[in-house]
C-alpha cells in the first residue's frame, strides 16, 4: 500500500496522518484526513455521499449524509485557494464529489 498520496502542492503522509500543502503541514481532522485521502486515492471518479460515509465514517453510522458537505467545506477552506470556487473537490450535481487534482 501506498505510504503516501500527491497532488500538485498537496501530499497526505499516510503513515504518519499528515497533511502537507506547499510543504506547509495543514491541520486536519481525522475525518478530514480519512475524506481527502479517499478523494485523492480515487481521483477523477465522482464519489457519492453514501459511498463516502460508508468509507470514512462507517457502515454503522446512522447520521446526516449533510455530514459528508459540511467536512467538504471544511477540507476546501484548508486545500483551496478560493474555496467558494473549488477547483481540486468538485461537486457533481446530484452525483457526489470528484478529487481533480
Amino acid at each position: 500500500a501506498p505510504k503516501s498520496l500527491a497532488s500538485g502542492d498537496l501530499k497526505l503522509d499516510l503513515v504518519s496522518r499528515k497533511a502537507y500543502r506547499n510543504n506547509q503541514e495543514i491541520n486536519l481532522s481525522y475525518k478530514e484526513f480519512d475524506l481527502l485521502a479517499e478523494l485523492m486515492r480515487n481521483q477523477g471518479v465522482v464519489l457519492s455521499r453514501d459511498l463516502l460515509l460508508t468509507k470514512v465514517w462507517g457502515y454503522d453510522y446512522f447520521g446526516e449524509s449533510r455530514t459528508v458537505d459540511v467536512h467538504i467545506r471544511w477540507l476546501r477552506e484548508k486545500i483551496e485557494a478560493e474555496p467558494s470556487k473549488p477547483v481540486r473537490i468538485t461537486t457533481i450535481r446530484s452525483g457526489g464529489y470528484r478529487f481533480e487534482g
